[in-house]
């Protein structure tokens, strides 16, 4: 089976290898070339074919219209001189090697996702305030008491230490699109990170992370920052890993409990049915960890948190475009008020940063 290598490096255009591919019928294992009048080849879409001389093509292709989830089938129709027809099949599978601009010692904060590391961080009013929009009195209470202080707190110990892996990735992510390559004050890094970790609350990023929590398909989720790193060089969105799909029992503490938010920024995709996605993960620093897919099951493996033996756990994408500004959390804050009666609140909301 032949091979070809679509690459793209940052913003540098995207390259194809081999840029042609000459086909006769030897290609195609046909040995007696003499014993055929005409041939034909057939090519599907995104292909395009020259033919210089009869028997004899030059096979190249258009990066934008090629389809990566497929082997390219390329097919030879033949008249032998006889009089009889056949056709003759050859495959192209197409490797993608791509990397975004986003660099974890570039872009990422150096500190892992630990209060060991970072300190104790509760919820405080200022970030708050800038979060969302359209809150006062009981109501912003109500949302800074439940759901807020329970996702806005790291801690050194407990059942329910926290974290601030969203925040983290979407910070570093946003800095990558920004050309961002400085890192700030430490203070005002957190503050910003404390913003945006919050910022999944708003009912914008909630509505966007629904459609990919019900759609609960990992295949979509790579494709889709395959198509940004492909069509950009650019990582437009991070990954929740570990969300479970919407028939799970445990589906109320699940969400909140077990997904955990990493950036994506290394493609590799050697066949049509495996991928590679290298990512920052915000719990291990500037170390980078990979993502194995299994497109043809629909199943990924992501270090201890996600085995491919597990079918109930999907991924989201949302783009950091999302969380770029702050919103109404109507819907928050009627999850709030159902999580403050039922007790699954620690109510943390006291505690300074």
């Amino acid at each position: 089976m032949a091979t070809v290598t679509v690459s793209r490096r940052g913003l540098d255009p995207p390259r194809i290898f081999p840029e042609s591919m000459r086909l006769t019928p030897a290609s195609f294992g046909v040995v007696e070339r003499h014993a055929i009048r005409r041939g034909r080849l057939r090519v599907p879409a995104g292909w395009r074919i020259e033919s210089p001389s009869p028997l004899s093509w030059f096979l190249s292709a258009d990066i934008d219209r090629l389809d990566f989830d497929a082997p390219a089938t390329i097919l030879l129709d033949v008249e032998l001189k006889d009089g009889s027809r056949r056709r003759y099949a050859r495959n192209i599978d197409i490797v993608l090697e791509l990397e975004t601009t986003f660099s974890p010692e570039k872009h990422a904060w150096p500190e892992r996702n630990s209060a060991r590391a970072i300190g104790e961080v509760g919820p405080t009013q200022e970030p708050f305030v800038e979060t969302f929009t359209m809150l006062s009195g009981r109501v912003a209470r109500l949302l800074f008491r439940g759901l807020y202080a329970d996702i806005v707190q790291l801690r050194p110990t407990g059942s329910h230490r926290g974290g601030l892996c969203s925040g983290m990735a979407r910070w570093a992510g946003v800095r990558a699109l920004q050309n961002e390559d400085r890192l700030p004050e430490r203070d005002a890094a957190l503050h910003e990170i404390k913003r945006l970790h919050g910022r999944q609350l708003t009912d914008r990023a909630l509505l966007a992370s629904l459609v990919w929590f019900l759609r609960a398909s990992p295949v979509a989720a790579y494709r889709a920052v395959r198509d940004d790193a492909l069509r950009t060089g650019r990582t437009l969105r991070a990954l929740d890993v570990g969300v479970p799909k919407p028939w799970r029992r445990d589906i109320a503490t699940a969400v909140v409990r077990e997904g955990h938010t990493i950036v994506p920024y290394r493609i590799r995709q050697p066949s049509p049915t495996r991928a590679y996605v290298d990512c920052y993960d915000p719990n291990r620093g500037h170390e980078s960890h990979t993502i194995e897919f299994h497109l043809d099951t629909g199943r990924y493996a992501y270090r201890n948190k996600v085995s491919l033996d597990e079918d109930d756990v999907g991924l989201i994408a949302v783009p950091h475009a999302v969380y770029a500004r702050k919103g109404t959390a109507i819907i928050a804050t009627l999850g709030s008020l159902i999580w403050i009666v039922l007790g699954l609140g620690k109510g943390d909301a006291d505690v300074a940063e």
